[in-house]
């Protein structure tokens, strides 16, 4: 099944049962309305480590094609993904559309989003003269955070 989005829910309240019946009744109405195409629940501890898996394997998966730029920003949930689809835009008008990838995931509950533009082959300066200063200031003009989740680093300094 290949779509646009894929969403990780993950519940930890003080009863385990009444927590897996509120998520399959919460997936249930999603199906049941169209939100959602498909879903599945882990049975189990192993499932959902492999669930996370997934989900934390693709910055390694990024990393390994290769040229790639991330960036880990903070903006208003309404504007999250907005934000991917016009860095595509931005990616397409500085011609690198042919060998870059822009892959955008976060966290809903609080709008971290982590862009990346993967262009294995092309010059680093490239890319980042497309992207810079257009990411601070796509960030800057919906009053959000540059650093999110991570904070600052030496090489975000």
């Amino acid at each position: 099944c290949t779509s646009p989005f894929y969403v990780l829910v993950e519940s930890s309240g003080s009863n385990d049962a009444h927590d897996a019946e509120k998520l399959e009744s919460f997936l249930e109405e999603a199906l049941g309305e169209g939100v959602v195409r498909d879903g599945v629940v882990a049975a189990s501890e192993r499932e959902s480590a492999a669930l996370w898996e997934l989900r934390e394997g693709i910055s390694d998966a990024l990393t390994a094609r290769g040229g790639v730029h991330k960036y880990d920003v903070s903006v208003p949930l309404k504007e999250l993904y907005k934000m991917v689809d016009e860095c595509r835009d931005v990616v397409l008008a500085a011609g690198l559309g042919d060998v870059a990838e822009v892959c955008g995931y976060g966290h809903c509950g609080d709008g971290n989003l982590h862009l990346n533009v993967s262009a294995p082959g092309v010059e680093a300066e490239r890319v980042k003269a497309a992207l810079e200063p257009w990411v601070y200031e796509w960030v800057a003009q919906r009053k959000g955070s540059i650093s999110a989740e991570h904070g600052l680093g030496q090489m975000k300094a």
